[in-house]
């Protein structure tokens, strides 16, 4: 299975039920990048999150290199590419809450052999690699998790250059290829 962002804390929580042969996850998003916990730790909040989200609907994506959001680093993809700029607060609120849920499961993902993370050495949008990696650790039979930084890259992988793209296409090919029972 390949899961891209949040669809790795879906097919996470989705994998005590399915096993698979492998998983690789790309910009995974299990925890939030380090300048959004402090909001993270009020949006889940019950009553308070429950405000926020009334109060500010939408959520606006931090934007930077030349006003472009910080999920890509190609130019020429992002001119041509599609990119939300704005969230509704409350799916970031669900995302979270998804987040601590699978952070404190205690059942087994369901894998049988490869569990691989792979993030852009730019990417601003998630939470350190290795720190994910650490802390899902114990959800992973035999605690392996594989990781690998793809240079020249950000979050979306797949809006980057070439060079990445044939770098990421030949990871999930060699990594990705397996099935479901």
């Amino acid at each position: 299975v390949v899961a891209h962002s949040t669809g790795a804390p879906v097919v996470a929580a989705a994998s005590s039920h399915v096993t698979v042969d492998r998983m690789v996850f790309t910009g995974p998003n299990f925890l939030p990048a380090t300048r959004d916990r402090s909001i993270k730790r009020l949006l889940v909040r019950p009553v308070i999150g429950k405000i926020i989200t009334f109060i500010k609907p939408i959520i606006s994506k931090r934007l930077r290199r030349g006003g472009r959001p910080t999920s890509t680093i190609s130019v020429a993809n992002h001119r041509k590419g599609f990119y939300l700029l704005h969230f509704p607060s409350h799916a970031v609120r669900e995302m979270w809450l998804l987040q601590d849920e699978v952070l404190s499961g205690t059942t087994q993902w369901g894998v049988r052999e490869d569990v691989v993370f792979v993030m852009g050495e730019e990417d601003e949008s998630v939470g350190p690699l290795d720190e994910q990696a650490d802390t899902l650790r114990h959800l992973v039979p035999e605690g392996n998790i594989e990781t690998k930084i793809l240079r020249k890259a950000a979050h979306n992988l797949c809006g980057e250059e070439d060079t990445v793209l044939e770098e990421f296409a030949q990871l999930v090919l060699d990594k990705g290829a397996g099935g479901c029972s």
